[in-house]
């Protein structure tokens, strides 16, 4: 049998994905059978990636693996001969279409930070964009967590289901205030 499962290690133990911008899961096992462990990688906001084991030398082999264009919000990766055929597969975990964020699919998205209360954190404001204007993604009780005064300027869910980025951001709105 090709690549024992018995023979996979998760990567962060041996040392391996620290460091990697993004890097949601990995291991180490023999992919291709040659003997020799190889590293897969789930990157957050990038492809799954496949490491080589050359001679101890660990060669990225991605794109030959077919792998390049998986671009995705991975969150996991594991292997296994799921199928029976003998050989390792490959499987993975990505956030999906079936996210809150394919709520809102009528136009772009944009995120807005700063540290608006100053207390050294930088805060975020997701916003979408509809009808010409920035929405904000989340509640009024999610955002007034960084942004307090959210809760004295919008004094109900009413008003708050009313505003507008801008209009929450005030002054702190990139361009200096409501549009």
């Amino acid at each position: 049998m090709i690549g024992a499962c018995s023979r996979c290690c998760p990567a962060a133990s041996a040392g391996w994905g620290r460091g990697w911008a993004g890097e949601r899961g990995g291991f180490f096992c023999d992919l291709d059978g040659d003997g020799a462990p190889d590293l897969a990688l789930a990157l957050e906001w990038g492809p799954i990636r496949i490491f080589h084991n050359e001679n101890g030398r660990l060669v990225d082999r991605t794109v030959q693996w077919g792998l390049a264009e998986t671009r995705g919000w991975w969150t996991s990766i594991a292997a296994g001969d799921f199928d029976g055929d003998g050989r390792m597969d490959l499987v993975a975990g990505n956030r999906g279409r079936n996210s809150f964020y394919e709520l809102h699919q009528p136009g772009p998205w944009r995120i807005f930070y700063g540290d608006w209360n100053g207390d050294g954190t930088i805060e975020l404001v997701e916003a979408w964009r509809n009808a010409g204007q920035w929405l904000p993604v989340h509640s009024r009780q999610w955002l007034a967590v960084g942004l307090p005064d959210v809760q004295e300027v919008f004094p109900s869910h009413m008003a708050y289901g009313k505003a507008t980025v801008p209009d929450i951001l005030g002054v702190r709105f990139p361009g200096g205030g409501p549009c």
